[in-house]
């Protein structure tokens, strides 16, 4: 009976993580700092964990770039073969550095993405588009965003 709970446990663990998501991420940075040209920026997004001894998981690669004034757009995709087994949603976060600010100093910007990311029970993989448009002027810290979610 031991052997039989030892498989079916490799079993069901070999199924949730062989499941994959799939993110994108549609951004549109503003920045209306007077009497400069460019802005500096590097975003990258992450699923907060909760397990405290668990690390965030990046999902896709850094985008950096240095944009005119105005508005930076960008892309970013990226994949995750899954979360806690206890989870029902990704909590996803944008960590922004930027210099989009009257001193021209670089800071760190953590955007909390609203709605949260529902993890599929089904089998299938799961595709989630998410659109972020934001006013970064002067921002640092820590400011959540309600943006457009389409889960697949």
């Amino acid at each position: 009976m031991r052997g039989f709970s030892t498989l079916l446990f490799l079993i069901l663990l070999s199924v949730v993580q062989s499941k994959k998501y799939y993110f994108t991420f549609y951004v549109n940075l503003i920045c209306r700092v007077p009497h400069r040209a460019t802005f500096a920026y590097n975003a990258q997004f992450f699923d907060r964990d909760v397990v405290i001894l668990n690390d965030d998981d990046a999902i896709g690669k850094p985008h950096i770039n240095r944009s005119p004034i105005g508005n930076a757009e960008f892309r970013v995709t990226g994949m995750l073969t899954g979360d806690e087994l206890w989870s029902d949603f990704f909590n996803v976060k944008m960590v922004l550095y930027h210099n989009c600010n009257r001193e021209n100093k670089e800071v760190q910007l953590d955007i909390n993405l609203l709605p949260l990311f529902e993890i599929s029970k089904l089998s299938d993989d799961k595709y989630y588009q998410y659109y972020l448009n934001r006013d970064i002027t002067d921002l640092s810290g820590e400011v959540n965003h309600k943006g457009y979610l389409v889960q697949n």
